[in-house]
């Protein structure tokens, strides 16, 4: 990939014994960088190409081969064989040399200029193009040794994915920490180090690395993994610091503390959301809360408070989730039969296909009567067997059955 858009090489400061003069020239480099950064690459090659033929300075040869590997094949022979006599010692050009091979299959030939070039130019770079090469051959035992070599000459960040794609022993698992630990939490390190803390179910230091990598990155979604890491393995204490101290919005915290059955906080956290934000959609949060965290069996003064935050914010917002809620409640507290049934065929007009929502149907129709109805619909309800497994959908069809038999 053609890299060298901003440094260029000291070599140029002999261009004030050219033809052309030190701000021609530089004018020329601007030229072609400008060409490369929009993609027009042939006209960058044409602009080193007329820098070498007036300097007869190599890096600006060098620089036409960089862009035409990377970038424009068709002028790679044209532009080597002008290169061949100028750089056939350079090291550069012998791995583009090797490159060419590789790319024409000839894998031993590549292997055989870099190997005799090892013997005047003990380059990473060199070692690296063997690894690779042995991968294409499926040898990992020798790529592994020449991406050792290679990171043992440059311990770049680079060369140190490579050598661990390969090695995921304790050593590298090592030199990745002791990596991060010097150079700080970059994307690719970082990730590597989390699917081995993945494998080795080492969920806390695995959410410790997600936080490093938002603070790293600024992306909100690793915020939410480590957190998510922490919920899944049940490190419930570690996940509540975490949420405490971690500046999380409201939704995802409500949604934490309700996995929790920590409706208190959930129910404290919706109602400052409210509070801030006079958004109805708390409301329905706050009522479904407050009902929960008295188990739901709220005192006739709580269960007022309760439907009256649903009257406010459920119907408005059309949500299927509140309405069937709200409906559900109405009918099961014995509230107002008929507007509890309404409130669930409203949801179920938004989500047809629910079982909790037909089951809280069939519970209404049971509640006045009408039994067959409501056997109908808990059919329906008992086919889905996930849902037929829950403590509610057995008592519903137990009574619902009872009905019938009366």
């Amino acid at each position: 990939m053609y890299r060298n858009k901003i440094i260029f090489f000291l070599s140029f400061l002999i261009f004030l014994i050219n033809n052309l003069n030190a701000k021609d020239i530089n004018l020329e480099i601007l030229k072609a960088l400008e060409f490369t950064n929009n993609g027009n690459y042939d006209l960058a090659i044409a602009v080193y190409d007329d820098l070498y033929k007036q300097t007869k300075d190599s890096e600006f040869l060098k620089e036409e081969l960089k862009l035409a590997v990377s970038f424009s094949d068709d002028k790679i022979d044209e532009i080597m064989s002008r290169a061949d006599e100028k750089l056939k010692k350079d090291p550069f050009y012998i791995r583009l040399l090797s490159t060419k091979k590789i790319r024409k299959g000839d894998l031993v030939g590549a292997k055989k200029l870099l190997n005799e070039l090892l013997k005047t130019d003990k380059d990473a770079k060199n070692y690296l193009m063997l690894g690779d090469i042995a991968l294409f051959e499926k040898d990992e035992k020798t790529a592994l040794v020449n991406f050792q070599k290679a990171y043992d000459l440059d311990q770049s960040e680079d060369n140190l994915l490579k050598l661990t794609m390969l090695d995921e022993s304790s050593k590298s698992f090592e030199l990745l920490k002791d990596y991060k630990d010097q150079n700080g939490c970059s994307l690719s390190v970082c990730s590597k180090l989390a699917n081995m803390y993945l494998e080795n179910k080492e969920y806390i230091k695995l959410s410790g690395i997600y936080t490093e990598l938002f603070e790293a990155t600024g992306d909100y979604k690793f915020k939410e993994l480590s957190l998510g890491i922490l919920l899944f393995s049940k490190n419930n204490d570690q996940a509540i610091e975490l949420l405490k101290n971690g500046d999380f919005d409201n939704n995802t915290t409500i949604d934490v503390y309700a996995s929790m059955k920590r409706y208190k906080d959930a129910y404290d956290v919706a109602k400052n959301a409210y509070d801030d934000t006079k958004d109805i959609f708390y409301l329905s949060m706050m009522a479904i809360f407050e009902y929960e965290k008295y188990d739901s069996k709220p005192d006739k003064a709580t269960l007022n408070n309760i439907i009256s935050n649903f009257e406010k914010s459920a119907v408005k917002l059309n949500n299927p989730i509140f309405l069937n809620y709200y409906g559900y409640l109405m009918i099961d507290h014995d509230v107002d039969y008929k507007k509890g049934i309404s409130l669930v065929k409203k949801a179920l007009k938004i989500d047809p296909k629910s079982s909790a929502y037909l089951d809280s149907l069939a519970w209404g129709y049971f509640k006045i009567n009408e039994c067959k109805k409501a056997k109908e619909i808990m059919d329906k309800v008992l086919k889905d067997e996930d849902f037929a497994k829950q403590d509610e959908a057995i008592l519903h069809s137990k009574e619902i059955d009872k009905c019938l038999k009366n």
